[in-house]
């Protein structure tokens, strides 16, 4: 189950893309961010997912 951070991980990927001008190569995220949604969405965009797995 996705938590409500996990849900943002995107829209803060998309945030920190257009401050920086430049997209980020790597995403380090705490285990709230553990979903199959999120490390698809980093993959594909050719962004490193560095994600807590939650057991």
């Amino acid at each position: 189950m996705e938590s409500e951070d996990g849900k943002m991980l995107s829209s803060l990927v998309e945030k920190a893309e257009k401050n920086k001008g430049k997209k980020p190569n790597k995403a380090i995220a705490d285990g709230s961010y553990d979903s199959r949604k999120n490390f698809n969405y980093l993959n594909s965009n050719g962004i490193e997912p560095v994600i807590k797995t939650r057991n």
